[in-house]
């Protein structure tokens, strides 16, 4: 038993290495991931202290860090699921990681719009909107915008 517990560390670390060394391929990815998801919280808190006179909320910070693992360990979960059956037809961890991104600069343009009332975020929001419209047919407009319009 105490060989067991004197060891148990080394077998968790070696554990964690393995996974990592595994996971090395889709490094960039989640480094991208993870620094949208990073300036994106960072436009959130901005926006809600100073815009909206919201109090800071420590929950709100742990929710990001909850949903940043998440996505990392789908995108991780596609990469092993294409890597171990042998799909080499499209990757799809690298599309989950386009999607992700792209939700969360949606967040961030929409956060730094209320931020700084910049035109360009507006644009680059309507841009997205746009091309999300024109290539999947989704109309991502709030309710309350198509209501205006009619």
């Amino acid at each position: 038993m105490n060989w067991f517990l004197s060891h148990i560390g080394n077998t968790i670390v070696g554990v964690i290495v393995a996974v990592l060394a595994y996971l090395a391929e889709i490094k960039g990815a989640v480094h991208v991931m993870w620094v949208i998801i990073a300036f994106d919280l960072l436009a959130g808190i901005a926006a809600s202290l100073i815009k909206r006179k919201e109090k800071f909320c420590m929950k709100k910070v742990f929710v990001a860090i909850v949903r940043a693992m998440g996505v990392t360990v789908f995108v991780a979960l596609l990469y092993a699921m294409d890597k171990e059956m042998h799909q080499k037809t499209v990757a799809s961890y690298n599309i989950a990681a386009w999607l992700v991104c792209g939700f969360f600069l949606w967040s961030f343009a929409e956060n730094m719009h209320d931020l700084t009332g910049g035109r360009i975020f507006e644009i680059l929001k309507s841009y997205m909107n746009k091309r999300v419209e024109n290539t999947a047919g989704v109309d991502l407009k709030p309710a309350s915008d198509k209501n205006k319009q009619s």
